[in-house]
């Protein structure tokens, strides 16, 4: 197929290009970076044809071939034609024209800012959502609830994502020819660069949690440097506090499968995790149950659901009042 010639229109209709942008693998990004190598002036069509999907996607809209003809066609119309405008009021038909030409060019300008102004794509999830999406380089993220990740449109050289809350990253290793090589996940706190690996980075509360499940990473905060090995974690609690340490990579992975292991954990450590992960506000006045160690694991579909476990295999009164959790020791 000749991809030449190949309009804003074709592009975002084509399941080639299409597949690209929502599911892309090594093949398919070496061919589009290949091709904008080959033809640089379309890279204004696909910025646009990618945002334009990206976008609808993210809206969860869907646009029928009939409205994308119509809005191109008004775009295009809006190229070459002039608005008249009369110096005298010529009466209502004139007023009319007026109106079509000026809503004509406030298309175009909508148009505009949408497809070239807005340089990011952001991804974000509420209480109890996860969201699986996969980035340009065909790399692949979950992303966990109350979280929020945003990528530039188009790299140049490094990756850059940005992070808040909480996600699983698997990353597609670029060979040093495709000028991508390096992915960087920022956070408010640190930066963890990486080629290809899989990794959970977790930034709340003042805290930013790395767990490492496999490949090589090097952390980057306050001027200080820390790499990691697989079945390590690099806890950050403030400036240049960098604490790296072995632990179960499953315990910090296991939630990107609606699976929360407690494996010792505290009550107060899952009562953190719940309140992130459903937007509850937990209190737990007694320290003796707020230091009680939990083992074996739950699912993690159901906020009540886990609540209820903790309660009958821990003998406690929990109680619930909209987003107010409570929880004591069972009275007799």
């Amino acid at each position: 197929m000749d991809y030449q010639h190949y309009t804003f229109k074709e592009l975002i209709e084509d399941e080639r290009f299409r597949a690209w942008v929502f599911a892309p693998d090594e093949t398919s990004s070496r061919f589009w970076e290949s091709w904008l190598r080959e033809y640089p002036d379309k890279q204004r069509e696909v910025e646009a044809a990618r945002a334009f999907l990206q976008m609808r996607a993210q809206n969860r809209a869907t646009l029928s071939k009939a409205q994308i003809d119509q809005t191109l066609a008004n775009i295009n119309r809006a190229r070459f034609e002039t608005p008249v405008v009369p110096m005298r009021p010529a009466g209502r038909f004139a007023a009319v024209r007026w109106v079509a030409a000026a809503a004509v060019v406030l298309l175009m300008s909508v148009f505009a800012y949408v497809y070239f102004f807005n340089q990011y794509a952001t991804f974000s999830t509420g209480n109890g959502e996860q969201l699986a999406l996969s980035l340009p380089d065909g790399s692949q993220v979950i992303l966990n609830a109350n979280s929020e990740l945003r990528y530039p449109h188009r790299w140049e050289g490094q990756r850059d994502v940005y992070l808040e809350g909480e996600a699983y990253f698997a990353v597609q290793k670029l060979h040093a020819d495709t000028g991508m090589v390096k992915l960087v996940v920022h956070t408010a706190d640190l930066d963890v660069e990486v080629l290809g690996t899989r990794f959970n980075v977790a930034t709340r509360q003042q805290q930013t949690q790395v767990m490492l499940e496999e490949g090589k990473v090097r952390i980057a905060a306050d001027g200080q440097q820390v790499y990691m090995q697989p079945g390590e974690l690099v806890e950050y609690t403030g400036p240049a506090q960098l604490v790296k340490r072995e632990a179960n990579p499953r315990l910090y992975t296991a939630w990107k499968d609606q699976e929360l292991i407690l494996e010792n954990r505290t009550m107060q450590e899952v009562a953190t995790i719940l309140e992130e992960t459903y937007g509850l506000s937990i209190h737990i006045p007694d320290t003796s149950v707020a230091n009680l160690r939990l083992y074996g694991s739950v699912n993690m579909d159901n906020a009540d659901a886990i609540l209820q476990a903790l309660a009958l295999s821990y003998q406690l009164d929990i109680v619930r009042d909209q987003d107010e959790v409570s929880i004591r020791k069972k009275t007799e």
